[in-house]
């Protein structure tokens, strides 16, 4: 038994090394909060403390990099949407395999799992969805979630490169309310593919030609699957600047419960259940400037999809939009600022039964953080965060109904510190 310890710890030339970081933050604010007595998320004020070390396994060879951690996250809040003071603790492991075999061929794997109590913005985040958290979403706090990502490059050549990208996704809910509704969302499955033939046309311009598809299932009997082609240009704009565009078209099917039918509810694609839609968008990232010690980084990113929202089965084109800026003023200084933009595109308001609300279609938010090294292990952040959800801008009367907006104070510590960069 030795014998073959000392056997498979031969294989492994490479270092093994143990690493920590932990991350302490409080947040001050107001957020949708669940009331108890009705079941759904209403506006309130709120205090939290959110607690998350790590711990992590990295082992390093030549083309070989492996990387195994664990995080528990404690969220305390007051209001926790539970009627109770005891935090919040979700579990996350990680997995993560960087490999260069070949001076041709890498892969990046990435393998997450997660079980505990969520959140308001966890649960958010999982749904998927900009919609308000009420009725086909029903309050939960303990959930479980798997995802998997796997990205390939392989250069064929000089000039050709073939990219292969996976994703797998799921979510469940571990504790539900009595009698939820037939539609509600509780469980997710989900699976994306993506292959990308690149061809460097010249030193500065790259021409990819790939198809994209993907399928989804959820617990109310929807399950959705698209495919189509895409074509992208990658140019450099200068040394410094990349713009990437792309055009595609999506051809989207989707089935649905019987009992949906005979409820009466809208089919989602309409009585064919299946569509054809344009697809577009681009992104630029740029360094805007240098100057000494002093860079400033910018990017923007715009583009219109097909979308489908679980929540409230709807589906449609949903424009989005996201630009930000970070400035850095070397060696102990950051500020950045992130804006987005999201809504559906529809020229007629959402109909929906009378006396019901509507539900919300479009998000905009903000962000800002300003971070301080304080020592080559210690991280000091101030900032905070805006997240407004209102109805499709084609609504009568739009307004903002659902909002997020606090701010933060966030001390950052790593067990190995970090080098000071040298001018």
């Amino acid at each position: 038994m030795v014998g073959n310890l000392l056997v498979a710890l031969a294989l492994f030339s490479g270092e093994l090394d143990v690493q920590a970081t932990a991350v302490v933050e409080t947040r001050a604010g107001e957020q949708p909060t669940l009331n108890l007595t009705s079941g759904v998320y209403e506006q309130a004020p709120f205090v939290a403390a959110i607690v998350t070390p790590t711990g992590m396994l990295l082992y390093r060879e030549p083309g070989l990099s492996l990387r195994l951690s664990y995080t528990p996250r404690v969220y305390w809040a007051d209001p926790n949407g539970l009627g109770t003071t005891a935090p919040l603790l979700l579990h996350t492991v990680d997995f993560v395999v960087a490999a260069q075999t070949t001076k041709r061929f890498s892969l990046h794997a990435d393998v997450a799992g997660s079980i505990g109590q969520a959140d308001y913005s966890t649960v958010a985040a999982l749904v998927g969805s900009p919609t308000q958290m009420t009725g086909t979403v029903p309050p939960i706090t303990n959930i479980a979630s798997a995802t998997g990502t796997i990205t390939t490059r392989t250069a064929l050549t000089r000039r050709w490169e073939l990219d292969l990208d996976g994703h797998l996704f799921y979510w469940k809910a571990l504790d539900l309310p009595p009698n939820p509704l037939p539609t509600a969302i509780t469980e997710q499955k989900s699976a994306a593919e993506q292959a990308t033939a690149l061809f460097q046309l010249t030193r500065r311009n790259a021409l990819g030609f790939g198809v994209a598809a993907s399928q989804a299932s959820y617990s109310s009997g929807i399950a959705v699957y698209t495919v189509g082609p895409t074509a992208t240009w990658r140019v450099h704009l200068t040394p410094v600047d990349e713009l990437k565009m792309l055009l595609g078209l999506q051809y989207v099917r989707a089935t649905e419960p019987a009992a949906s039918m005979l409820a009466g509810v809208p089919p989602l694609l309409g009585p064919s259940g299946q569509t054809v839609s344009p697809i577009g968008g681009f992104e630029l990232v740029s360094r805007v400037s240098r100057r000494d010690e002093v860079l400033i980084l910018a990017n923007a990113a715009a583009g219109v999809t097909y979308y489908v929202d679980p929540v409230i089965q709807t589906a449609g084109p949903r424009a989005e939009a996201a630009v930000g800026i970070t400035g850095i003023m070397l060696p102990d200084w950051q500020a950045t600022v992130q804006g987005g933009f999201a809504t559906v595109i529809r020229t007629t308001p959402l109909e929906v039964p009378v006396g019901a609300a509507v539900p919300d279609e479009t998000v905009v938010s903000l962000t800002l953080a300003v971070q301080r090294r304080i020592s080559t292990a210690f991280f000091v952040e101030v900032g905070g965060a805006w997240v407004e959800r209102a109805p499709a801008l084609v609504t009568p009367n739009f307004q903002f109904d659902q909002r997020q907006l606090w701010v933060f104070a966030r001390l950052s510590w790593t067990s190995h510190p970090l080098p000071r960069p040298i001018h």
